[in-house]
């Protein structure tokens, strides 16, 4: 009987096991990375009553040394060296979703609902609209702010994806980047998923979000998608460069559905990303000439509002190479919207009291 039961449970694992693939990580050189981040202090930014930590979008402005953050329609502007709010940019709009200020005369705001970009001044009068054409089924509309919106002479460039995975979509009717010609009014979309995406089952969830920041120096954009252990550099044309490897010590795999027809409800979808391992924001760091991506390690699953992962920064040079890693832990759950860095180091946000948007600021250190 003993036998027969170990037979038994055995054959369910591996029909579990089956069910499921991986995508596992080849692992770096441990003894080539020499980097690491140090928590040196916190700053905080405080909060009227009415204005959660809990947004969708913020950046950080080096020119005006600015941080801004999205929350209900309006955009908050606080000096940083005194952590002073300076302003509301109210955004009559119906669904914004992401923003980038280039100044205050010239703030870019993507509109969900109504799919457009629109230009707007320091006091949110919107002084043109162009309204991005959907010519293919599942476009790349923002609907939180995890990549910039460029203003690159006369086109406009910006990040997004649809959610869901769908049975027709393919590498032709599925796109990460938009590309708005202002003079002619014309939608173009380049960019798809990466192979580890093929013949696949992710669920659909945070697993199609998608991860891009923007290096002008070089003029690329760098994009991080989350099941994938490697990076891509990509051309403001859309065309992808180079591919380079940039896997976390801390993942050794990251697991998929074989069964790329079963469909997943929301509650499935959040436990399959919970309980799997992932990778999260790119970030430019002009100051150092380097960049960090994130990972996010696996967890327990306690209800869609009862879980959190830890994360850790990868840090790269400038040719992509790993030359660090630092285990952070948990922190606040909106990092992928809140992050930034300017010359005082990597900011990553803090779980506070609700009327206080707290960073702990980390600087870069060698051994």
């Amino acid at each position: 009987m003993k036998i027969f039961y170990f037979i038994f449970i055995a054959s369910i694992i591996l029909v579990s096991c089956e069910q499921r693939g991986k995508i596992k990580n080849r692992k770096s050189n441990l003894s080539e990375l020499k980097y690491h981040l140090q928590a040196k202090d916190s700053i905080s930014f405080h909060l009227d009553s009415v204005t959660s930590y809990f947004f969708v979008a913020s950046e950080y402005n080096k020119k005006m040394n600015i941080y801004s953050f999205l929350f209900n329609k309006s955009i908050l502007l606080y000096d940083y060296d005194s952590q002073h709010f300076l302003k509301k940019i109210e955004i009559n709009s119906l669904h914004p979703t992401s923003y980038t200020i280039k100044d205050l005369d010239s703030i870019l705001v993507f509109d969900y609902d109504q799919n457009e970009i629109l230009l707007a001044d320091s006091v949110g009068h919107f002084y043109k609209r162009i309204k991005v054409d959907n010519n293919i089924p599942y476009y790349p509309a923002p609907i939180v702010k995890t990549a910039p919106i460029i203003l690159n002479e006369n086109n406009i460039i910006f990040w997004g994806n649809m959610g869901g995975e769908y049975a027709d979509e393919d590498s032709l009717n599925r796109k990460l980047m938009g590309n708005v010609d202002m003079q002619s009014g014309k939608t173009s979309y380049q960019v798809s998923y990466s192979d580890v995406y093929k013949y696949k089952n992710w669920g659909g969830g945070l697993y199609r979000w998608i991860y891009v920041d923007y290096n002008s120096l070089i003029d690329k954009f760098i994009i991080s998608f989350p099941a994938d252990h490697n990076i891509y550099t990509i051309s403001s044309k859309g065309n992808y460069c180079e591919t380079y490897y940039a896997g976390s010590k801390f993942i050794d795999a990251i697991y998929y559905e074989r069964d790329i027809s079963k469909y997943l409800d929301s509650e499935e979808r959040t436990r399959f990303f919970a309980e799997n391992n992932s990778y999260a924001n790119i970030m430019y760091d002009p100051y150092n000439n380097i960049y960090y991506r994130i990972a996010e390690m696996k967890t327990i699953y306690e209800g869609k509002m009862g879980w959190q992962k830890d994360i850790s920064v990868i840090i790269l040079d400038t040719s992509f190479n790993i030359i660090g890693e630092t285990f952070i832990g948990k922190c606040n759950p909106n990092y992928r919207y809140a992050m930034f860095v300017n010359e005082y180091g990597l900011h990553i946000p803090q779980k506070t009291s609700e009327d206080v948007l707290q960073f702990r600021r980390y600087k870069l250190c060698i051994e």
